[in-house]
């Protein structure tokens, strides 16, 4: 079945259409009328969106307003069969960075977006469960641009909610959809928006204590995926990127998770699908749970990308806010910063036990053997009367 709104996916994305313009009515009036007044009223136009550098300079853009939210997510770090990956690519973007031989690099990520919105937006954003198909370290070969790569190409969302949708494709040119998804701290599973398509499905058992991430050997493979620049092609020929930055290096502790994952038949364009495995954060395939409080800049057109290193954690441009508002910020940050662990810990389950005899009894003895079971359970039994034990139960009336 055809995918919901992938018919919007072959659309030019408003973002492009007015980077692309001006960036090439600059190189119209730099190349025919260099001192003309056509040029000088461009110059101002540029100044008007953002302080752009000139075409090919190495300075990077300093924007007005991004984009930003808070992401809750449970990460899988893949390698997969090149040959499978390779199907997922436009014609001309490449792969490069094999970790081994045969084998690429794939991130899954399934998680909860909250307060997206524009940075210069009072009021609370946007709230929805999103899960992501992203490959890093994708080169597109072109010689009339500086930048090759590595970029992260991004070949599907799936979302629950339809006016991030919508925004993500008309904005940027993203690749999302509309779906079905059930979350859990334990489960995520991606549903066609009919429900009778499983996408993509995943598990998750913790696999040790939060901790600092940068204990792990692989956590700097892991952050310079995070951290390259996304790159997408809405239509043949068009290809428009941004900058999302998560912030990684403000990221002070993630949970090693175990995950068992289902990536269900054409779930991705082009991708065959299949079940993989990640434990832990020894090695790759890895696994776990983080936050990031996370920006990214408006649609920036393919010939602003240069070889200049690319500010990716620190793209934040300040503005000025009320002072109130700036109490407010400042407020939610310090309490963001003591809950940064705490987050970490799913909440308890609650169970409910009906009857006090033998064999619930010996239900809530099994449960409450693990170590942690007072963070993990919030168990509560029911029962007729005073006694228990059921038909074994007994007792003297004093």
């Amino acid at each position: 079945m055809r995918a919901p709104l992938d018919f919007l996916q072959g659309s030019r994305s408003i973002g492009h259409m007015l980077a692309s313009g001006v960036d090439r009515l600059t190189r119209w009036s730099h190349s025919t009328q260099p001192n003309s007044a056509i040029t000088r009223a461009i110059a101002l136009l540029r100044g008007a969106m953002a302080s752009w550098p000139e075409p090919g300079s190495a300075a990077w853009p300093r924007f007005p307003v991004h984009g930003r939210g808070t992401y809750n997510s449970n990460v899988a770090v893949l390698t997969v069969e090149t040959a499978l990956i390779r199907a997922v690519l436009p014609a001309n973007f490449e792969l490069g960075g094999n970790y081994s031989g045969d084998r690429s690099t794939v991130l899954l990520f399934f998680g909860h977006q909250s307060d997206v919105r524009p940075d210069i937006w009072p009021l609370p954003g946007w709230a929805y469960d999103e899960a992501v198909f992203a490959v890093p370290n994708v080169f597109a070969r072109d010689a009339r641009y500086a930048y090759q790569g590595p970029f992260v190409f991004v070949p599907r969302l799936w979302l629950d909610r339809l006016s991030p949708v919508l925004a993500g494709i008309l904005l940027y040119g993203y690749s999302k959809i509309l779906t079905r998804i059930e979350a859990s701290p334990d489960a995520y599973v991606v549903r066609s928006i009919g429900g009778e398509t499983t996408l993509a499905q995943a598990r998750f058992e913790p696999a040790g204590p939060a901790c600092d991430p940068r204990t792990f050997h692989v956590w700097h493979e892991i952050e310079a995926c995070l951290n390259q620049p996304i790159l997408t092609e809405p239509m043949p020929g068009v290809e428009i990127g941004s900058v999302l930055s998560f912030r990684t290096h403000r990221i002070r502790a993630v949970q090693p998770l175990h995950a068992e994952l289902t990536i269900g038949d054409g779930a991705a364009p082009g991708f065959a699908g299949g079940r993989f495995n990640a434990a832990g954060m020894a090695s790759i395939p890895a696994a776990f749970r983080m936050r990031s409080h996370w920006h990214i800049t408006p649609p920036i057109p393919r010939s602003w990308f240069t070889t200049a290193a690319v500010p990716v954690n620190d793209i934040h441009h300040p503005i000025r806010r009320p002072v109130a508002a700036h109490v407010a910020t400042l407020a939610s940050t310090a309490s963001a910063q003591r809950d940064e662990v705490a987050w970490l810990r799913p909440p308890k389950r609650r169970i409910a036990v009906l009857g006090g005899g033998v064999g619930a009894l010996c239900a809530v003895w099994a449960l409450t053997q693990a170590p942690d079971w007072r963070e993990r359970f919030d168990i509560t039994v029911y029962q007729i009367g005073w006694r228990l034990g059921g038909k074994g139960a007994s007792g003297r009336n004093k």
